[in-house]
């Protein structure tokens, strides 16, 4: 596999952002389902609209602390089962 060279430190910051991002609505979709749940089911109980909670499972938009919390409330989950791999932060290339 070739390793893509990129000289913006911001740009790979960026990237890895979105990456967590799709990560987290993936991880948000796998636990909806688990619940046997809709999009239509979860998003009324959420306050939000279907078209949104979407866009959130896709990673096109990121979720708000109010939404997360309500989720784990209605699927009985621990907001670090959402967040896991967000835990990890990688040092920034500040840092180095």
């Amino acid at each position: 596999m070739t390793k893509l060279s990129v000289k913006n430190p911001r740009f790979c910051c960026i990237v890895e952002f979105m990456v967590e991002i799709m990560a987290l609505g993936q991880r948000m979709r796998h636990v909806r389902q688990g619940a046997g749940l809709t999009l239509e089911e979860l998003s009324g109980r959420l306050g939000i609209t279907p078209s949104h909670l979407s866009l959130l499972e896709t990673g096109k938009r990121e979720a708000k602390v109010g939404v997360l919390t309500a989720l784990c409330q209605e699927l009985g989950v621990e907001m670090a089962q959402l967040l896991d791999c967000l835990l990890y932060t990688s040092p920034s290339p500040r840092d180095k």
